[in-house]
């Protein structure tokens, strides 16, 4: 069900209400070579380890923070990490420009649309090589005090508009939590497609 795919998550919604500036891409700092640092189940010391991260890591996503604590994910689960070892790294979005990737993706049915560069691809398993649209426009909602970005696109007879905003959103097939939200209209003129789901900024190979 599309309704599932952004449950309330009290804790992490309370942190993106915190930091506006979430989510943002961060780098392992203070980790010894051969050392690990690791990914923890809930936000506090002894809690159990669900992963490691390698003192080379780098373009890993924070979706929320809690005291000491930054929230990231691990495979198929959400974790946490202390936060004197994680540093963010140089950028952050802002109003008119999109992150270097935003990935989006939804299920019942399996969707994604990923913007890149100047365009962003609408993906379904029923056409795997995706259909791409340019990007034509990209702004921020007014009054919005976080980055709310509105994304126009357009191919032939099609445009594409997505509206990405920071919430906590589960992609209702795994224990990941993600720091945006997106309602995606696809407009073919005769018929409309309505999507919603949620959004990741970490590299390719991360989501």
């Amino acid at each position: 069900m599309l309704a599932a795919l952004c449950l309330a998550a009290p804790s992490v919604a309370e942190v993106l209400e915190d930091d506006q500036s979430l989510p943002a891409l961060y780098a392992v700092t203070g980790v010894e070579p051969g050392d690990e640092l690791n990914i923890r189940l809930e936000p506090r010391s002894n809690a159990d380890i669900i992963g490691r991260l390698p003192p080379q890591s780098a373009g890993i996503e924070v979706v929320g923070r809690k005291g000491n604590w930054l929230q990231i994910n691990s495979v198929e689960a959400s974790g946490w990490v202390a936060a004197r070892f994680l540093e963010r790294e140089a950028g952050a979005p802002q109003s008119g420009v999109l992150p270097e990737r935003l990935a989006c993706f939804g299920t019942e049915p399996f969707w994604s649309v990923v913007a890149a560069g100047t365009s962003m691809t609408y993906n379904t398993p029923d056409n795997p090589d995706g259909t791409p649209f340019s990007i034509r426009h990209v702004t921020r909602a007014m009054n919005s005090p976080s980055p709310h970005w509105i994304i126009l696109g357009e191919r032939q007879a099609q445009s594409m508009t997505a509206v990405v905003m920071p919430q906590a959103c589960s992609d209702g097939m795994s224990d990941r939590m993600f720091g945006l939200a997106t309602t995606i209209v696809i407009d073919s003129g005769d018929t409309a497609t309505g999507l919603s789901g949620c959004c990741s900024i970490a590299p390719a190979a991360q989501n």
